[in-house]
């Protein structure tokens, strides 16, 4: 047999053997996308049937964003994982349980101004080009983070918004966009929303919106600059925070006569990812009233100390102040308020 005819017979049985096997073992079909339909709840983290519930919801999000491992929920997955390295709330991480509930719009992103019946729960801008970004049906919101849990277990609601533009609000919903800084922007919403938390950082321009009679009830600021007798003092008792904590002027979108107990946090400079210790305290005071467990002060200072960290100013790459951003102010402290008092019946 010549060489040509020897490799034309090795050429036809590889061939042939190749389609057999290809008919034995053919190859798996690509099975069809998983969407998530709307008013599905997840469970995104789960500790204890008694934790402390954030739920979080998602306007602007089409029913493409709702397929499985899509958009939504790897913006929720990395909200949630930016959240817990943040102190306290990394420390408490085995209290919290975490919820996603879908939604579908029509469209995406958040509307200009106000627009009724746009995306599912109305998320707009509160000015044009503004910052304020704002949920347009708190009715229709609650409807939806019910299906997670009842009302009253819920200690934070979120509204993630499908829109690339930076903006957020705290209130009695943390409102954020899904833009490049949307983690510090929820760990800064969380602030207000969970634990009742001030602005920090000088805002001359809204200061009026927010009145100094507020100030009682807002625990990381205070109009005196009296280390013995400012909020913070029980702190400053002790070493390990006297070197950070003290009275830093320029707070409360005030430029004098308001202090802030460092001299930065999340708070005041959206790019830093840490609470300073009075906001670390209050957040852990929340955490422990939502559990109906006794708040122990020595406990607390034991376990913060070692979060002391002296930072002599933000991070070079500056964030602008989201702006009217701590929407419902004297309502959102007051519903606290009467929340800690309904948990602290329950002991």
């Amino acid at each position: 047999m010549t060489l040509f005819k020897r490799f034309s017979v090795i050429t036809l049985l590889s061939l042939l053997i190749s389609q057999s096997c290809s008919k034995k073992n053919p190859i798996a079909p690509e099975l069809p996308p998983v969407y998530h339909q709307d008013g599905d709840v997840a469970k995104v983290m789960f500790n204890r049937p008694d934790g402390v519930n954030i739920v979080f919801l998602g306007d602007g999000f089409t029913k493409e964003d709702l397929k499985e491992n899509g958009k939504y929920d790897s913006l929720v997955r990395k909200l949630t994982n930016f959240f817990f390295t943040a102190e306290p709330f990394k420390q408490y991480k085995n209290y919290f349980n975490v919820y996603q509930v879908y939604a579908e719009s029509k469209v995406r992103g958040a509307a200009n101004t106000y627009t009724p019946d746009r995306t599912k729960f109305d998320a707009y801008f509160g000015t044009v080009n503004g910052r304020d970004l704002r949920n347009g049906n708190f009715d229709a919101s609650l409807q939806y983070a019910v299906k997670a849990v009842s009302f009253y277990e819920i200690s934070l609601l979120v509204m993630l918004v499908n829109d690339d533009r930076y903006g957020g609000t705290g209130g009695s919903i943390a409102t954020v966009s899904s833009d490049q800084w949307a983690q510090y922007t929820f760990l800064h919403e969380a602030g207000h929303t969970f634990a009742g938390l001030a602005d920090e950082y000088v805002e001359d321009s809204i200061a009026n919106n927010y009145p100094v009679s507020m100030l009682p009830y807002l625990p990381n600021v205070d109009n005196t600059s009296d280390l013995a007798k400012i909020k913070w003092a029980h702190l400053l008792e002790h070493q390990a925070y006297r070197p950070v904590v003290g009275a830093y002027e320029g707070a409360y979108y005030r430029k004098q006569g308001i202090y802030r107990p460092e001299v930065t946090s999340i708070m005041k400079d959206i790019n830093v990812a840490r609470f300073n210790a009075p906001s670390r305290e209050a957040i852990v005071r929340t955490i422990h009233s939502r559990m109906g467990l006794p708040f122990d002060l020595n406990a607390f200072i034991k376990d913060d100390a070692r979060n002391v960290q002296s930072i002599s100013a933000a991070p070079s790459l500056q964030i602008p102040p989201l702006q009217h951003d701590f929407i419902d102010l004297k309502q959102r402290v007051t519903d606290l308020h009467n929340l800690r008092h309904r948990d602290a019946s329950r002991k």
